[in-house]
């Protein structure tokens, strides 16, 4: 059987490296939106601000204190890849769980029992 057929055909890639792809490429366009809004609404309010009386401070000050769980939404998508990237690695979790090995590792671990000649074979 000749293997040069195999090497000369271009090998599409799986599903999972694609998907991969392409949530990293969303990933990475969701931050930079993020950042572009963040930045853009810090610089306008900390102007509006500077230039407004004294009162507007105090109810801008009083609007974040009420709001301030709306800034947690924005860590989710900030920090996706650390925590999917802690998760993995993790091999206890909380509350007695156990994370289940790939088969694949389970496989290595396990010592391969060499085998032993029986007394038939030997004489």
């Amino acid at each position: 059987m000749d293997d040069s057929d195999d090497t000369s055909k271009p090998r599409s890639k799986s599903f999972e490296t694609r998907a991969y792809g392409l949530l990293r490429n969303a990933e990475i366009c969701a931050i930079l939106v993020l950042v572009l809004i963040v930045w853009t609404f810090a610089i306008g309010v900390a102007v509006w601000i500077v230039l407004s009386p004294i009162q507007r401070l105090g109810l801008v000050l009083e609007t974040i204190n009420k709001n301030w769980k709306a800034c947690l939404l924005l860590l989710v998508p900030i920090f996706y890849r650390t925590i999917i990237a802690v998760l993995e690695r993790m091999k206890k979790f909380p509350f007695g769980m156990e994370a289940q090995e790939p088969e694949d590792e389970q496989k290595a671990k396990t010592p391969v029992r060499q085998a032993t000649p029986t007394d038939e074979e030997q004489g």
